[in-house]
């Protein structure tokens, strides 16, 4: 089971403790689910109400004290991590970690390169990623963003609004990647509710636009 694989990793790596939270959905495979994650501490909350992912993540971090972890790391129960993300996963303790920048082709009229653009529900006045949320992990220097916590594409823009600075955010990798890998590969990880593209693109990411009113040409 990947989850538990990259947990195996960051112990041996980081002698690190970990705990493990999954909230989700009632689910007759309750039982199935939780012995995967067997031997780390687990808590488990299964919930019979649709709530979005953004409130599954708020209500997840209200059954825990957060001052207690070093750092948390966020993704979805469908996530499989690839063997290049497990064995080149590192952890930052000074930034915020995003898994990519969002698809640069990306038709959404609000999207420009992996920008924000034109948006008036997120108006920038510099250049502002718009992330790949599946994968994410905050260190505890940065815990006031649990706050307003999303998983979102707008991540970025929310936390930047709300006081981090753009030098405190970054991405664990150089290239642009859509959030579904049905869409666009990746090769951190796919999801395993739907099938895997075979389609490769290497778009490198230019660090240098982000915060900047540098012109965007895709």
């Amino acid at each position: 089971m990947e989850h538990v694989h990259l947990c195996n990793v960051i112990k041996d790596k980081y002698q690190y403790d970990m705990d493990i939270l999954i909230n989700t959905y009632d689910t007759k495979y309750e039982n199935e689910l939780k012995s995967w994650y067997e031997p780390y501490p687990l808590k488990y909350f299964a919930n019979k109400e649709l709530m979005g992912p953004d409130n599954l993540v708020k209500n997840a971090l209200s059954q825990i004290n957060p001052n207690d972890y070093d750092f948390i790391f966020f993704t979805r129960m469908d996530v499989c991590f690839k063997p290049y993300f497990i064995e080149n996963f590192s952890i930052n303790h000074e930034k915020i970690m995003f898994i990519s920048i969002h698809n640069k082709e990306n038709t959404n009229p609000f999207e420009k390169c992996g920008f924000i653009f034109n948006n008036q529900n997120l108006p920038v006045t510099e250049n502002t990623p718009v992330v790949n949320p599946i994968i994410m992990t905050v260190p505890k220097k940065h815990y006031a963003v649990l706050e307003y916590m999303t998983v979102d594409h707008g991540g970025w823009w929310l936390f930047n609004k709300n006081g981090i600075k753009h030098e405190d955010m970054d991405f664990i990798l150089d290239t642009y990647h859509d959030a579904d890998s049905f869409k666009e590969y990746n090769p951190a990880y796919y999801l395993s509710s739907r099938p895997e593209t075979p389609f490769i693109k290497d778009d490198i990411l230019d660090r240098s636009l982000i915060g900047t009113n540098k012109e965007l040409v895709c």
